[in-house]
Order: structure tokens, then sequence, then C-alpha cells
């Protein structure tokens, strides 16, 4: 049996594994075996039950189940088959409680809508997968109080570790540590004063380094885009403000604007700037969803990008290519930065007395059409 044959295997387990209960036979499977039970009540379908259908010992059902040991191709096949035929789910909880691991993962989303999150979640469930973990995606929709309820019932479920890619104060990052202890890594973001292992790029150089793109450009006058959190906020902040400095140009307080990291957030900033006494020759954007949002609303005002005015997004999803005008942007690693995060997360998960370490991860300036290259 092939290796890709193999891993479907496993992947049909994985899928019945997870609904976390132990049932008994469907009546009608059960029918026949009704005579082998004293007041004609259904089979309890335990691992000696499937090792007995697929003449195996519990040991090495075991062993197909949790993936602990070799087992031959055509044993496997057995064992699956069984498993599948007597709709056998095994006690998750309890096995769990045993051995103190469950092989899941917590994942906190801000917004699963939006596409950088979405991206790094898929990136994040492919290094899980091949790290011997399934994910538990929770979408907590910006809402602290949401994230702490789910934290909790994260934990309840016996996840192994979480990775936050939302962003919280150190006074919110406090309090659910409080909760727990559970193993915790931040994913493509930053909290000040925090020790909890992080795989990230370094924000303030990456806006740094995309503001002056376009002042070497000649451009003098920048407006910025970025959100009221501490790496899309005050640390891109940070690095805007530098650049304009570098070259000698004060930062006008009236061309910085703050919303959220959505077309909307785009859209309504591009409105602003157009009711403002002049355009700003270049918009700086903290999120390429926002910049797709303003270049939309631009267009649709007569406002000509890049003629009129210059657009750099940030993060380098998969429609910046694809947008007209093709919009510059930062590329940040967003599969690497997932799978660093799991990475991160197993180390904290099996060396429970390893140091908390970060990593950070290069990006890339990126000119396209929407600057004028």
């Amino acid at each position: 049996m092939g290796q890709r044959q193999n891993w479907q295997i496993q992947h049909r387990f994985s899928q019945i594994i997870m609904q976390n209960t132990q049932t008994k036979l469907d009546r009608k499977t059960t029918h026949a075996y009704h005579k082998t039970v004293k007041g004609g009540d259904p089979l309890q379908v335990d691992i000696k039950f499937i090792a007995k259908m697929a003449g195996t010992s519990p040991a090495t059902v075991s062993r197909v189940l949790n993936g602990t040991k070799p087992v031959s191709p055509a044993l496997k096949k057995k064992v699956i088959d069984a498993v599948e035929k007597y709709n056998y789910r095994p006690n998750i909880t309890a096995r769990s409680l045993i051995l103190r691991k469950s092989n899941l993962i917590g994942v906190l989303v801000p917004n699963v809508s939006v596409t950088f999150h979405a991206a790094m979640t898929a990136a994040i469930e492919s290094e899980a997968e091949r790290n011997g973990y399934h994910v538990l995606v929770c979408n907590i929709s910006d809402n602290f109080e949401k994230e702490k309820q789910t934290f909790k019932m994260l934990c309840g479920r016996l996840v192994d570790g979480i990775i936050l890619l939302h962003e919280n104060t150190p006074e919110q990052i406090q309090a659910l540590t409080d909760i727990s202890d559970i193993p915790l890594v931040l994913g493509g973001i930053h909290i000040p004063d925090c020790s909890l292992p992080c795989a990230a790029i370094d924000d303030e150089q990456a806006a740094f380094d995309a503001t002056d793109a376009l002042l070497q450009k000649e451009i003098t006058q920048v407006a910025g885009l970025f959100n009221n959190c501490y790496s899309l906020g005050t640390l891109r902040l940070q690095g805007f403000k530098r650049a304009l400095k570098a070259h000698g140009i004060s930062a006008d307080d009236e061309w910085i604007y703050f919303d959220d990291c959505t077309l909307q957030g785009g859209e309504c900033t591009a409105e602003r700037i157009m009711q403002g006494k002049e355009l700003p020759q270049a918009l700086f954007c903290v999120s390429d969803e926002m910049a797709a949002g303003a270049i939309h609303r631009f267009l649709d005002s007569g406002v000509r990008v890049p003629q009129d005015i210059g657009v750099m997004g940030f993060d380098n999803i998969s429609t910046a290519q694809i947008l007209r005008p093709k919009l510059s942007t930062v590329a940040q690693p967003i599969e690497e930065i997932g799978a660093s995060s799991v990475r991160l997360l197993v180390d904290q998960i099996e060396n429970k007395n390893s140091a908390p370490s970060n990593i950070t991860l290069a990006h890339q300036v990126i000119l396209r059409a929407s600057t004028g290259d």
C-alpha cells in the first residue's frame, strides 16, 4: 500500500475519532447479535469487539488507531474497515485523561473571513498534520470576552496547546494565563512585554522598508492607514514615521488614519482622504484588504491609481496580483509563519522544560503597478 493510500486510511479514521463519543452499534447492524446479549440489548462496541471483528488483538487495534507502531497494510485495512462498519468511536476524553495528551491544537482567530487569517490557518493545519496533531479553529470575532470563553472551552476539551492569532493587551494575556498554564504561542503577532514564544516578521522594519520604497520614488506626501493594535498600529506606525524622518519629512497627523483591516476599512479611509484639502501622493496600508478597498473607492470616485495616488499594501495575499492595478505590497511568509508557530508549540508541548523562543522571519517589499512600477 502506497504512502498516499496509507495516509487516506489514517485520514478516514481521524474523521471518525474526532466525534469524541463512545457509541453502540446501529440497531440495524446489531439486530443479528441480540441473542448474544442478555435482555437483547445492543452490543457495546469497544476495542475488544473491533479486534475480534478484524481478527486481531486489541493492542494491534490500538496501534492502528494511534499510529504508535507499524502495522501491515492488509491488517490496518481490516481494522479501519471494522471501525467504519461498526461505527466505533473511541472515548477521546477518557483517552486524553489517561495519556495526558490529546494531539489537539486550538487556534484562536480574530476573523476567519480575513484572507490573511484564512491562509495562516491553512498553513497551521498542514504543519500540525505533519506533526501528528489535529486542529480546532475558533473564530472570536475580535471580542475578548468571547475569546476568554473559547479559551476555557478549548482547555476543557483537553487541547495540548493553543496558537493565538489575535492581538491582546498584556493584561488580557495575563487573564488567559490565569485560566490555564497550557502552552501558548503567538502566530504572526507581537504583544508588548510578553514572554510567550512568537513567530512573526519584524513589523517595524517592514513598515520602514515599505515607506522608504515609496520615498525613494521622490514622493514626499505619504498617508498611512493603520489598525488600533500593537503590531499593525504601534510597531508599523513607528516604522512609517522613522522612514519619513530618515528622508527629512515630518509626519502629518492629518494623513495618519486608523480603521479595521478589511475592504470596508480601506474604502472608508479612501473616502476620508478624498474629503481632505488635497490628495497625498501615496497611501501606505497595513493590510492588502485595506489597500484593495481603498483602490476600489478611489477608482469609483474617478481618482486614478497610481497616476493621482499610489497605494502600497501589506501581506501579499493571493489577490494582490490579480487586482487592477496589481498591488505593491510587503510580502509576509504566511505559510512559514503558520508552520513555525506549530513547531514552536509542539516544542513547548513535548519538551516541557524548553525555554520559550522567538522566530523572526524575513519580509520583502514588492513593487507593482499600484505604485507606478
